[in-house]
């Protein structure tokens, strides 16, 4: 049962996207970043999460700059 509910949380603890919310963005947002780019920082973001043994789920802005995304602010 605790393998269950641990599976559960890995998988609502994950980022997802689909090509149609990114095409339902509006166009200021897209010229952010393509459809690819935000793939892979979906990807990176993930698969750090995938690694943090702790909770909050979360990001600090570090870690951000540490995955090759958002502003450098050091």
């Amino acid at each position: 049962m605790n393998e269950e509910l641990r599976s559960s949380e890995d998988i609502q603890s994950l980022i997802t996207v689909s090509e149609d919310d990114y095409e339902n963005l509006p166009k200021h947002m897209k010229n952010l970043a393509s459809w690819q780019e935000l793939v892979v920082a979906v990807e990176k973001m993930n698969s750090f999460l995938d690694t943090k043994k702790t909770r909050p789920y979360s990001f600090q802005q570090a870690e951000i700059v540490e995955l090759g995304l958002g502003p450098n602010i050091g």
